[in-house]
């Protein structure tokens, strides 16, 4: 080999040597950019796992102290005020079921506890007009509904609230309609319950319910923090007004107390 080609070949092996070079720099950038990337993009899931975190952890907070505050408001209530109350709530909510004596439409209710709205004034006068009546029963993480004819048919269950017996049969109604409890509610349907989600649960898994909703009136408030899986009610009834949320047969006297 002649000292030209010596040249020549030292002269491409420079060039490719530079190449080499260059695209080992390009590499080398794009890899470092790629893990920026991949650094800001999991900064970011962070950032917005911590910001939902904090948005889920006040939202629980909001809720709790409404929860609290609600069941301050109901224990104020004076013996005379809560029976003038709950008698107000039992007439209206009877002239929006409005069901003829042994009707075969079914009601699922529930054994008011504690100072939540009384609903043995609305039991005793289903149960007197023959209307086929259902309570709930927790079991473990879901609640079931069992057909109740009196209160010889109840027994302490979960939290010490009253529960059908074992020998009450299970309702099977999923068109019934519900009353159904809460500690505050809006007028477009928005219910803030107790918190275990047994409700939410079961108009999961039966939707074709008619829900209807019955508190005192400082329990309607202007807004609530809720989350996606919240039930909201069709009716809310109180010592106050008739809320329809969404199209139910309400009797003709009652059309001018709705709101």
């Amino acid at each position: 080999m002649d000292e030209k080609e010596i040249d020549r070949e030292k002269e491409n092996n420079r060039k490719t040597d530079q190449k080499l070079g260059v695209d080992q720099s390009t590499m080398d950038q794009k890899t470092g950019r790629d893990q920026k990337d991949q650094k800001d993009q999991k900064n970011q899931k962070n950032q917005r796992t911590s910001g939902n975190e904090e948005e889920l952890r006040m939202m629980q907070e909001q809720r709790r102290q409404i929860r609290k505050e609600m069941k301050h408001q109901r224990a104020e209530l004076s013996e005379a005020e809560r029976k003038a109350k709950d008698r107000a709530i039992t007439e209206n909510l009877l002239a929006v079921l409005n069901f003829p004596d042994h009707s075969d439409v079914m009601v699922y209710a529930y054994a008011s506890f504690g100072t939540e709205a009384n609903t043995f004034l609305l039991l005793e006068a289903l149960w007197k007009r023959k209307i086929p009546t259902a309570l709930p029963r927790v079991e473990g993480n879901e609640m079931k509904f069992y057909l109740v004819s009196g209160r010889k048919d109840l027994t302490e269950g979960y939290m010490g609230i009253l529960e059908p017996a074992e020998h009450c049969l299970p309702a099977q109604s999923p068109r019934a309609v519900v009353i159904t409890p809460g500690l505050a509610f809006t007028k477009d349907g928005k219910r803030l319950g107790y918190g275990g989600g047994f409700y939410d649960r079961f108009f999961e898994a039966e939707p074709l319910h008619r829900k209807v909703a019955i508190a005192y009136g400082f329990q309607v408030v202007r807004d609530l923090p809720s989350q996606p899986w919240d039930v909201r009610v069709d009716q809310l009834v109180t010592d106050e007004e008739i809320i329809t949320v969404r199209n139910c047969s309400v009797p003709s006297q009652l059309r001018a107390k709705i709101h």
